[in-house]
């Protein structure tokens, strides 16, 4: 179950997550999720490297390689299309190509011609598989090519601060704090989910990546209807704790964007596993 399939559900989930509308969130943030309801707010570009970046989602779970080659390739295609206009260049191009690059910079390469071949069958599953032909060959060139272009329209900037282990530490150092009812809460998985989402869009690379942490953590913990303990006696909220110089609007804007996201992927149709 995706988290935006929680929160909009009135079924209730291990621990008892509640539905959207019950959520308390800051008033930025809850103002945008009634402002646009079924209504997308993405440019057609917006709609169509979300499809991409869902592509390589897609694309990266068959190859099994894990949550930060493909929150790397997406950051990468994202960086990218930042700089260049997307009519210029082929977008499953680059996003194969940042899949590559992205698993060779975490040090868990995959093959050339697995990623060629496992993105050709998710982009044309009634087709036949790839022959080593003229056609493969010039592919295997295409991404070649594509990856140093890559490398330079980043000046080598290839790899970034990863929001996850901000994540990891919040998570970690909140549920030593909360009381034991709350280890069944699905709210650390919640947050994960969130974090992952948030690089199918822009949002992974315009904020701060421990920010975007936090807001995901906050987002998590509201869904799930938990007060942080003893937060009411505390001399500052708990988020402050984790980063001083953060405010709650800064926590209220993340979360509108986050939950503007969620709205648009409902009204868009998302690259979807045949």
């Amino acid at each position: 179950m995706s988290f935006w399939d929680m929160l909009t559900s009135h079924t209730k989930v291990a621990g008892g997550s509640l539905p959207l509308e019950q959520i308390t969130l800051p008033d930025a943030a809850s103002s945008a999720t009634t402002s646009s309801h079924s209504k997308c707010t993405w440019s057609s570009e917006e709609r169509q490297l979300f499809k991409t970046a869902s592509f390589i989602t897609t694309c990266a779970r068959k190859l099994e390689v894990g949550s930060l080659v493909k929150s790397n390739a997406c950051w990468l295609f994202y960086k990218f299309f930042s700089i260049v206009q997307l009519e210029h260049y082929d977008e499953y191009v680059v996003a194969m190509t940042c899949l590559f690059l992205a698993s060779k910079i975490e040090e868990t390469p995959v093959k050339i011609r697995d990623v060629i071949n496992v993105a050709h069958r998710t982009l044309h599953p009634r087709e036949p598989p790839l022959q080593i032909d003229q056609t493969y060959s010039s592919l295997v060139d295409t991404l070649v090519n594509f990856e140093l272009l890559i490398c330079r329209m980043l000046n080598f900037k290839l790899t970034y601060d990863y929001p996850h282990k901000y994540l990891l530490h919040y998570l970690k150092s909140l549920t030593e704090w909360m009381p034991a009812q709350h280890e069944t809460e699905p709210y650390q998985r919640i947050a994960w989910s969130i974090l992952n989402d948030c690089f199918s869009t822009k949002i992974c690379i315009r904020n701060r990546p421990d920010q975007l942490a936090l807001a995901a953590c906050y987002l998590a913990l509201e869904s799930c209807d938990i007060k942080v303990y003893m937060q009411e006696h505390a001399e500052k909220p708990w988020w402050k704790v984790f980063i001083e110089d953060i405010r709650l609007s800064d926590i209220s804007q993340l979360v509108a964007q986050i939950l503007e996201m969620y709205e648009n992927e409902t009204a868009v149709t998302s690259f979807t596993v045949p």
